[in-house]
Parts: structure tokens; C-alpha cells; sequence
């Protein structure tokens, strides 16, 4: 079983990371080469892609091509958590490009990494931020760097579930650690302005699978939640913990599980019943167009807030869901991929 999650949540420990956005520098301390680095003068039209190569990011950078190929170089470099800042540093200089897209948790953490031991006053090649989880803290601290939030509000999960399924749909409850109070709280402000309640728990201190078991029978047993919310945390979806608290919990749950990444949402793991994600592609483009609005401010950042994704993708395991509940049949072609056990995954619903 826990090899079989490995597997399947490859893509997801890939692209999500922990909320955690203090540096963690990979590779040791760099050395006074890295110094200076971005000073130098970037190569006019180079847009610079860092990040893993799996195919989501893939997508990504399909819909930069789409909009950016006839006005600017693409050049991709794989990072990954095992990169170092001084690899990190060498590529820029190599590339010398006039904007970064920083893929994932991993390579915005290693990018901060890499601007803190810059000197005072360096001035900074614009970053654009793709699928990092919560984009807000990982990139708190990070100078003239934008980007787009990788959740989707959560509300537009209820209420596409909500009108899918023939079961009510009211109070969604959600685990979360210490730190994603404000988090919870944004997204229950804009689930209320559409009729749901959002029961949120802390996770207790100490040991990590009792808590989530005991969190889950609260939300279950005390709270009479009608669905559950998974947020993007990959400190409370690792392997050993969905196999060991997760799942044993909700297998008698009878609850739909929603949740952000589309691996989660699987034939092989009876997880997640529904997700609703960025469509990467789309997220590229939207990119792109951050990089252009850039190229008019002198490639300077300024304040900014995170864009939401414009275009989303919805995936729903059918076999879960009619288990739980009646589906309203008419709505199915509304849903982007369809999942049945036995099924290839992956195919778009005609």
C-alpha cells in the first residue's frame, strides 16, 4: 500500500510544498561566485523556466510558448529539491535571462535561498511564482516577484460537488496545521457567501498520525460534516501518513473527500472523490501575461497580490462518488476528466 501511494503521489510531492516558506538552502553555503549575480545585465527577450520536469509543469510551459515564442527565447532548467545554490547561481549567469518562472515550492525556496546571500542593494531580475502552494507564504520575503495563487478558491469545488451530487451539502470540514489559520479563514468567508459552513481543526501537537486520526473523528463524530476539504499541505499527505491515519478514518467516513491536485483524486487510492485545479496550460498563458505587463514596468514588480487562476480543470472520481451518493447524470459533461476503477485515468470527458 505505501508503495502504491509513493507512486501516485509523486506529481503531487512535486508541485506542493509544506506552507513553509522559511529558506531552507540546498547544497550547503555558497560560495562569494554567487555574490553579485543578479547585477549583471540580462540578455534581452530570455524568459528562464525553473523546475521539475513532470507533466503539469510541462503544460505550463506549453502555454508560455503559446503566447511568448515569437517575442522571446524560452529556456527551460531542471531544479529540484536537490539543487544548489551554487548550480542554481550558475545557470542564471550562464542564461542571463531577463525574467525567471519559478516552478513549485522547492525551486521558489531555493530561489530564496539564492537572494539571501546576495548583498545589500542587489537589485533583483523579476520572478513570475507557478504552482507553489500557498503562494502568499512561500514567497513572503522574496523581492520584485509576482505570480498566480495555484489554489483555486475552495468554494468552487463545493459548489461544483453541490450541484453534481444528490445529497445535501452544507457544512465542509477541513485539518489544518498551526500557521494556516488565516488561510482557513479567507477561504470560510467566501464558502459562507454561497451558503456553506466551514468547520475547520487544528491538529494537535505530537504525534502526527494520531492527530490527523483524532482530528478527522472530530470533524466526523462531533462536527456532522457533509464533505471534507484537503488543502494543498504535503506535510499532512505523505505516504506513510495517508496510509496510516487518512485512510483508515475515512473509509468509514462515507463523506466526499475534495481535494487541489488531480493525483489525489486516483482509481488506485480511494481518496479523493473531486478536485478542482488550475488548468496548467491556461496557467501559462496567464503567465505570459504577467511577463508582457513586466516588460512594460521596466521589469519591475512593485506591490502586488497573487492573480487567481483563469481557467480550471475538475476532475471526479464517478465510481466514488455514485457509491456515496446519486449523481445528477446531466452534470457529468460539465466535469472536465471522468475516473472510474479500472478506467485509464486521464481521459476528458467528450
Amino acid at each position: 500500500m505505501r508503495a502504491m501511494l509513493g507512486v501516485i503521489l509523486v506529481a503531487f510531492a512535486a508541485g506542493a510544498g509544506e506552507g513553509d516558506a522559511s529558506p531552507t538552502p540546498d547544497g550547503g553555503h555558497p560560495d562569494a561566485s554567487a555574490r553579485g549575480l543578479v547585477d549583471t545585465p540580462a540578455a534581452e527577450g530570455t524568459v528562464l523556466v525553473l523546475g521539475p520536469q513532470i507533466a503539469a509543469a510541462n503544460e505550463v510551459v506549453s502555454g508560455l510558448r503559446d503566447e511568448l515564442a515569437d517575442h522571446y527565447q524560452i529556456v527551460e532548467r531542471k531544479v529540484t529539491a536537490a539543487t544548489s545554490v551554487e548550480v542554481l547561481s550558475q545557470i542564471i549567469r550562464e542564461v542571463e535571462p531577463r525574467v525567471l518562472v519559478l516552478l513549485d515550492n522547492p525551486t521558489v525556496r531555493l530561489y530564496r535561498a539564492l537572494q539571501a546571500v546576495q548583498p545589500p542593494g542587489t537589485r533583483f531580475q523579476p520572478a513570475v511564482v507557478l504552482m507553489a502552494a500557498f503562494f502568499e507564504q512561500a514567497s513572503a520575503g522574496l523581492q520584485n516577484t509576482t505570480g498566480i495563487s495555484y489554489e483555486v478558491p475552495a468554494v468552487i469545488g463545493f459548489v461544483n460537488l453541490r450541484s453534481l451530487l444528490g445529497r445535501p451539502l452544507r457544512k465542509v470540514g477541513v485539518l489544518f496545521r498551526h500557521g494556516f489559520e488565516g488561510v482557513v479563514a479567507r477561504q470560510g468567508e467566501l464558502a459562507a457567501a454561497e451558503g456553506f459552513t466551514l468547520a475547520g481543526r487544528v491538529l494537535d501537537d505530537g504525534d502526527r498520525v494520531k492527530a490527523v486520526k483524532r482530528g478527522l473523528r472530530r470533524l466526523l463524530d462531533y462536527d456532522h460534516v457533509d464533505a471534507l476539504w484537503v488543502l494543498n499541505d504535503s506535510a499532512l499527505l505523505f505516504p506513510e501518513l495517508l496510509a496510516r491515519a487518512w485512510l483508515p478514518v475515512l473509509r468509514h467516513g462515507h463523506i466526499p473527500v475534495m481535494v487541489g491536485v488531480s493525483s489525489l483524486v486516483s482509481a488506485k487510492l480511494a481518496f479523493g472523490i473531486f478536485a478542482v485545479l488550475p488548468d496548467h496550460r491556461a496557467l501559462g498563458r496567464q503567465a505570459a501575461g504577467l511577463v508582457d505587463t513586466l516588460a512594460e514596468a521596466n521589469w519591475v514588480v512593485g506591490a502586488h497580490r497573487p492573480l487567481l487562476p483563469v481557467a480550471i480543470e475538475k476532475v471526479l472520481n464517478v465510481g466514488m462518488a455514485r457509491a456515496l451518493a446519486p449523481i445528477r447524470e446531466e452534470r457529468l459533461r460539465e466535469v472536465d476528466r471522468l475516473i472510474e476503477a479500472g478506467a485509464e485515468e486521464g481521459q476528458r470527458e467528450p
